[in-house]
């Protein structure tokens, strides 16, 4: 994965060194092997280099075929490389000693801007057209590579990171706090938006072409909400799955070095290693399989329905595959040295302060034992093991009460939902918003209300209408079900925008991380099947537990709780009071975090640290989520106003 910049000039003098070296400079931070600039009159492009496959080293980015022809940058991976070469009639023999990069410049040759809809894999790219002064920049559907731009007076620049255009001294760093704001508030992140002032983020699925002073921004890939796949037999979704899932992790082992992988007690990790173990064995490789555990020792509570120690049934699943190397990776790293860290290396705050300690343990662990890659499965839920219990209302709305019956009767019998949770999940989507609100908070109190999860300051979020803001963009503060698991999943998808988490594996390991369950192929193909494939007398995850119930252990298929990752947060937190009420202190001196956040509420949940109850909701709410939200979020807006101190 490699990092890119440019800048173009409309008029005025060409593009000095200086600005070319600035750019290579703010990208050094993620670890290049080679850093290269192509330079001319009012152009620019660089690209800071590191190889991850094996054609990578062919790569010779910025890529230029000659004279007054197109000039690319690219950072990613290709998944469809043949068929790629048979469309262009690139010769096979030639396409082994191609990069990944020659072929997008080959493709956007021949189709121009219609050339992402033929790319498949994780991108971001740029191509300067020197004749027609054109620029076009594109990512991939699932924004897996980020990409950022700015368009200033006569001039127009882009980066992977906001803050490698901040290099440009005439690209003034100013937070957009109302975005801030926002994302505190936990509103999907829709738009083009970032949280800095005059810093675009080109959206997942776009492009964009700047000519003439004119910027022009398309969506040109969007899942679809009515594609529906009828297959014949039962059996046949099973069998489309599988070969959808090998494919998507036999496309993401191509790779020099070993392959690391996440593999927690959960579905979708546990799945991704279950199909890239035997491939890897075929290789004679090995799969490097990271668990995080608890310290040793830990013996403390855990909230109802979940499991501290995800090692032992990770181990059930390693232990059946002979390549497959089991590394329990514990962590006693501190969250303030965290966000210092990652406020350095992406373009917005943390959001999961505590989840962040164990993933960058295991990236950190990879690259000690030779691993590039990094397997993962975050995407899962939306396809591989999407549970299928919004069936149940979806039953109603078809007026099939009979089905609805038997499906329900099955899931109580099974033991997988209670009668509350049936009657909660099947009639809360047809609810009024106020009398689902109200229900709820008899039931467990307001702990889904903003800010119980947010220090985002009341007076801010009533002076901005917060509630209207989410509403904008789709989020039930109430957290009432939805009714309709298509488009649910559809809502996930185009709020979520997790290429600043990859730019920080680069910068924190020299790592790359790859989502298997994040493949297009995969995720349109479970899109559009029916709902009654992910459940069907009462066994939710229908689909996942027919194609690997011979791949996963018990221990995972059937397991009555949940892993809790970092189950010993709260004892890492609790050892930084201290530095907390330090940082609390120099929030109030920055006038942009004592505006944003409830500071005195922050500083009071400090003070009434509890001894016990870590396991209660209202608490796992006020200081996991609230407190350490808050100080993820101040500590970005100090850093990015240059208190650092």
């Amino acid at each position: 994965m490699s990092t890119i910049a440019g800048i173009i000039r409309r008029q005025g003098d060409a593009i000095s060194q200086d600005d070319t070296e600035r750019l290579l400079q703010a990208l050094a931070i993620y670890r290049p092997e080679v850093s290269r600039a192509w330079r001319r009159n009012q152009a620019a492009l660089v690209c800071s280099l590191r190889r991850f496959t094996p054609e990578d080293v062919f790569d010779r980015q910025p890529l230029n075929n000659g004279g007054n022809k197109p000039v690319l940058v690219f950072s990613g991976r290709l998944d469809n490389r043949d068929e790629l070469a048979q469309k262009l009639r690139i010769p096979s023999a030639q396409v082994r000693n191609m990069a990944d990069s020659a072929l997008v410049l080959s493709a956007y040759e021949a189709w121009g801007e219609e050339s992402p809809r033929h790319l498949l894999g994780d991108f971001a790219f740029a191509v300067w057209s020197p004749l027609t002064e054109c620029l076009f920049l594109a990512r991939d559907p699932m924004g897996m590579r980020p990409l950022y731009w700015h368009q200033g007076k006569g001039f127009f620049a882009f980066a992977s990171a906001a803050q490698a255009l901040h290099a440009l001294p005439q690209i003034p760093r100013e937070l957009d706090q109302e975005r801030l704001a926002e994302y505190l508030a936990l509103i999907p992140w829709v738009g083009p938006s970032s949280c800095f002032l005059g810093i675009q983020r080109l959206e997942p699925g776009h492009h964009l072409i700047m000519q003439n002073g004119s910027v022009r921004t398309t969506c040109y890939h969007r899942f679809s909400a009515e594609r529906r796949i009828e297959l014949p037999q039962d059996e046949d979704y099973v069998e489309a799955f599988r070969e959808h899932m090998e494919t998507a992790v036999r496309c993401r082992l191509r790779a020099r070095g070993e392959i690391g992988a996440h593999l927690s007690s959960g579905f979708d990790s546990s799945s991704v290693c279950a199909v890239a173990a035997p491939i890897l064995a075929e290789r004679n490789k090995k799969l490097l399989a990271f668990t995080h555990v608890p310290r040793e020792g830990f013996d403390g509570p855990t909230p109802r329905g979940r499991h501290a120690d995800e090692g032992p049934a990770a181990a059930a699943l390693a232990v059946r595959h002979p390549n497959m190397d089991h590394i329990l990776i514990r962590t006693d790293e501190r969250h303030l040295s965290e966000l210092d860290r990652h406020s350095q290396h992406t373009s917005r705050p943390l959001l999961n302060p505590s989840n962040a300690l164990w993933i960058n343990a295991i990236r950190n662990a990879a690259e000690a034992r030779g691993a590039r890659v990094v397997l993962t499965g975050q995407w899962g839920n939306m396809g591989l093991s999407f549970d299928g219990r919004m069936l149940l209302p979806a039953l109603l709305r078809q007026g099939r009460p009979w089905a609805w019956l038997r499906e329900s009767r099955a899931l109580q019998r099974q033991g997988a939902m209670g009668w509350k949770s049936i009657l909660s999940q099947s009639l809360g989507p047809f609810m009024p918003e106020w009398l689902w609100s109200r229900l709820s908070r008899q039931r467990r109190g307001d702990l889904s209300g903003l800010f119980r999860l947010s220090a985002l300051h009341p007076d801010v979020a009533h002076a901005l209408d917060i509630r209207a803001r989410a509403e904008k963009g789709k989020l039930r503060l109430s957290y009432r079900p939805w009714h309709d698991g298509r488009a649910a999943r559809l809502m996930v998808l185009y709020r979520v925008d997790l290429g600043d988490s990859y730019l920080d594996a680069l910068a924190q390991a020299g790592v790359v991380e790859r989502d298997p369950t994040a493949d297009v192929r995969l995720l349109e193909f479970c899109l559009a099947i029916p709902e009654n494939q992910f459940l069907r007398n009462g066994q939710m995850r229908w689909l996942l537990h027919r194609a690997y119930g011979d791949r996963l252990p018990p221990e995972i298929l059937y397991a009555r709780s949940k892993g809790l990752q970092s189950a010993d947060w709260y004892e890492t937190a609790g050892r930084e009071r201290d530095e907390m009420a330090a940082e609390l202190d120099r929030l109030e001196a920055s006038p942009t975090a004592a505006r944003l956040l409830d500071l005195k509420a922050m500083r009071q949940a400090l003070d009434d640290w509890p001894t016990t109850g870590w396991t209660r909701p209202e608490v796992i709410s006020e200081y996991k989520l609230k407190l350490l939200r808050g100080l993820s979020v101040g500590m970005f807006i100090r850093k990015m106003e240059g208190g650092n101190e």
